[in-house]
Protein backbone atom coordinates (compact mmCIF):
# COMPACT_ATOMS: atom_id res chain seq x y z
CA UNK A 1 0.00 0.00 0.00
CA UNK A 2 1.60 3.31 -0.88
CA UNK A 3 2.09 6.02 1.78
CA UNK A 4 0.45 9.29 1.63
CA UNK A 5 2.33 12.10 1.14
CA UNK A 6 1.59 15.35 3.66
CA UNK A 7 1.59 18.80 1.73
CA UNK A 8 3.92 21.14 1.61
CA UNK A 9 3.27 23.65 4.66
CA UNK A 10 5.96 25.73 4.75
CA UNK A 11 4.68 28.71 2.48
CA UNK A 12 2.44 29.11 4.94
CA UNK A 13 2.52 32.77 6.59
CA UNK A 14 -0.22 34.26 8.98
CA UNK A 15 0.37 38.00 9.86
CA UNK A 16 1.32 38.54 13.27
CA UNK A 17 -1.35 40.43 14.53
CA UNK A 18 -4.47 42.05 13.29
CA UNK A 19 -2.41 45.33 13.58
CA UNK A 20 -0.48 43.98 10.42
CA UNK A 21 -3.35 43.55 8.71
CA UNK A 22 -5.09 47.45 9.04
CA UNK A 23 -4.15 50.08 6.95
CA UNK A 24 -2.04 53.30 8.45
CA UNK A 25 -4.69 55.41 6.68
CA UNK A 26 -7.39 53.26 8.05
CA UNK A 27 -10.45 55.55 9.69
CA UNK A 28 -10.14 52.71 13.00
CA UNK A 29 -7.04 53.75 14.02
CA UNK A 30 -7.99 57.22 14.61
CA UNK A 31 -10.74 55.50 17.20
CA UNK A 32 -8.04 53.50 18.62
CA UNK A 33 -5.98 56.14 19.28
CA UNK A 34 -9.32 58.47 20.80
CA UNK A 35 -9.81 55.48 23.23
CA UNK A 36 -6.23 55.03 24.57
CA UNK A 37 -5.94 58.43 25.08
CA UNK A 38 -9.16 58.79 27.40
CA UNK A 39 -8.00 55.48 28.97
CA UNK A 40 -4.79 57.27 29.90
CA UNK A 41 -6.39 60.27 30.89
CA UNK A 42 -8.99 58.10 33.14
CA UNK A 43 -6.45 56.21 34.97
CA UNK A 44 -4.66 59.39 36.08
CA UNK A 45 -7.84 60.46 37.78
CA UNK A 46 -8.06 57.83 39.69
Amino acid sequence: MPSIIPADRSQLTFMNSLDDMVAPDHPVRLLHGLIDRHHRLESRLL
